[in-house]
């Protein structure tokens, strides 16, 4: 996967290289999935098609590229996400402080 959007649009996009996708925030929690040959589709971030000729789309990428952003502080690699279980949240107690406000 990697980032394809240019430096001044605050607007996702991303290919996905394995599925050889193309998914772009349209704005309003819509993503426009389009494939190799061109076949497009309009998408929620929650998965529900909207419209298109394509149905189908990768709900992972369309929940990372039309879903919420998420704080500067929980941007993390699955791999280095901190954990904390002495703490109810999991989180350590700086970022458990940031999901409170």
């Amino acid at each position: 996967m990697s980032s394809d959007h240019p430096a001044n649009s605050d607007k996702r996009k991303y290919y996905h290289v394995a599925c050889k996708q193309t998914f772009e925030e349209i704005g309003d929690g819509l993503v426009r999935v389009t494939t190799a040959d061109g076949r497009e589709g309009i998408f929620k971030s929650t998965g529900q098609w909207v419209e298109g000729e394509l149905t189908e789309a990768n709900l992972h990428m369309l929940v990372w590229t039309g879903g919420p952003r998420l704080p500067q502080d929980f941007r993390y690699r699955w791999t280095e996400i901190p954990i904390d279980i002495s703490r109810p949240s999991g989180w350590p107690e700086h970022l458990e402080r940031a999901l409170s406000k």
